[in-house]
């Protein structure tokens, strides 16, 4: 199966801090982007954001939710993972 988006990685290594509006509108963009059956890789993240999802109840939850700090090894996983699954050929 070719051309089904499976996982969305956003790269928030340039983002220093979240507020409770940004934390709202990402929520809703995951809540969305789940129903749909697409995983979402928050990676890159900072300190300060990672407090405030933990804060928000925004943590990895197999499938649909996943945080990282390292951009690069989190792309090499996710295209690795795809290379790697039978249903994606």
């Amino acid at each position: 199966m070719t051309g089904v988006v499976r996982t969305i990685i956003i790269d928030l290594e340039d983002v220093p801090a979240f507020d409770a509006t940004g934390i709202v509108a990402l929520e809703s963009i995951i809540g969305h982007l789940n129903s749909l059956g697409i995983k979402e890789v928050l990676t890159g993240v900072q300190p300060q954001p990672r407090r405030a999802f933990a804060r928000a109840g925004l943590v990895d939850v197999p499938g649909k939710l996943e945080i990282t700090n390292n951009v690069g090894d989190t792309i090499e996983r996710v295209i690795s993972g795809v290379r790697d699954d039978p249903a994606s050929r």
